[in-house]
């Protein structure tokens, strides 16, 4: 079954209608989709449960728990326990990863695990980690993980077909933030925040090529790097919004900053780049939307403060998108370079924090407990 991904809203003209909804337990996980299935993961009492719905019905075609208990940070007793990773879908096999770093390969079609891995020490959330949180990325043919905690941690490649190890890098501990991949000098690199570091390792090798000191206070780092040419884009809750350029020289790689916004910090909302645009939500002022010029750092324009306390946002064309934390969906027209609201709509009555998946005309809200499957205009 061929995946579906969907990078953009529809532009709504009236408000999506309902068309079945599941419970399906706890978590931040957003849903994964294809041409035929809607696949979750969440928890139930010491178990994650992973889920694959007819998207047309809502009707259950497999389900999966296994025993992965989960003891939350004492930092983080208000939020809800893991699971927090996208599951990915490739072909005919589903990919998930729980939050005490259940990696698991199943059947898309069947739901019959193929191989499953965990690292090779179990992770611990008794300090300041609280849980996995990254996504599994897969390109050119490995499934590129990090995970660990706060006394250990590998970027390990995975052949996705058998889960066999290709390449390991254990330099860095894990944070929250996810892979990014750039192009730069000919050379194919994953990208990521680590606790202490921005860094990034040959995609072939695992080889680490360049670090950048990026440390917020607590460890947070949870914004997924942002690459625009040979430029990566990084923030962090203390730490200003930031530019790298990435250079390669005879002598080796060589980094230096580009510009630094200390106005503009994210703390969870991952960023969204259109052309040379950077969408954001600040956590400055209770949360301010904002758009800063990619290449300069130059602030565009901003909203008033208590927007929201997080987004998920999405651009196409001249609409942007963003979903709040408190389940309603704002469509802003930016055609005039500055975000004119359209239409607000209610797609949740409890908190999301997990993104929208949009797949044909059907869109997927994960809200603390269900999803919902709600029909385009």
């Amino acid at each position: 079954m061929k995946a579906t991904v969907t990078l953009a809203l529809l532009l709504l003209a009236a408000a999506p209608a309902l068309q079945w909804s599941a419970t399906i337990g706890e978590g931040y996980s957003p849903p994964a989709a294809n041409d035929q299935l809607v696949c979750t993961l969440s928890r139930q009492a010491t178990s994650e449960v992973v889920s694959c719905f007819h998207r047309a019905t809502g009707k259950l075609v497999w389900r999966d728990t296994y025993s992965a208990p989960f003891q939350k940070n004492s930092a983080a007793l208000q939020m809800a326990p893991a699971p927090f990773s996208t599951p990915v879908i490739q072909g005919d096999t589903l990919f998930t990863l729980g939050g005490m770093a259940h990696l698991r390969a199943y059947s898309l079609a069947t739901g019959k695990l193929k191989w499953q891995r965990t690292p090779a020490k179990p992770i611990s959330t008794s300090k300041l980690f609280c849980g996995t949180a990254m996504t599994p990325l897969l390109d050119q043919g490995r499934l590129i993980v990090f995970w660990g905690d706060d006394s250990a941690g590998e970027l390990i490649a995975l052949d996705p077909a058998t889960g066999r190890t290709l390449w390991s890098n254990t330099t860095e501990h894990p944070v929250y933030a996810s892979l990014a991949i750039a192009d730069i000098a000919g050379v194919r690199q994953y990208v990521t925040l680590s606790e202490h570091n921005l860094f990034a390792v040959d995609a072939a090798t695992g080889k680490t090529l360049w670090r950048i000191p990026f440390q917020d206070q607590w460890n947070e780092n949870i914004i997924t790097p942002v690459v625009t040419g040979n430029t990566v884009i990084v923030s962090g809750v203390r730490k200003p919004t930031t530019a790298y350029v990435i250079l390669k020289a005879s002598s080796g790689w060589i980094t230096r900053q580009n510009w630094s916004q200390a106005e503009l910090p994210m703390y969870i909302s991952n960023p969204v780049l259109d052309g040379t645009t950077l969408y954001g939500l600040t956590s400055r002022s209770k949360g301010r939307l904002f758009a800063l010029d990619s290449a300069t750092g130059k602030q565009l324009w901003a909203s008033e403060g208590r927007y929201a306390n997080n987004v998920q946002l999405r651009v196409t064309g001249r609409t942007l998108y963003a979903l709040t934390d408190t389940g309603e969906l704002i469509v802003n027209d930016i055609s005039s370079g500055r975000p004119i609201e359209k239409q607000r709509y209610e797609v949740a009555k409890t908190a999301v924090w997990a993104a929208p998946v949009i797949a044909g005309r059907q869109l997927f809200i994960r809200d603390e407990t269900t999803i919902r499957a709600f029909a385009l205009p």
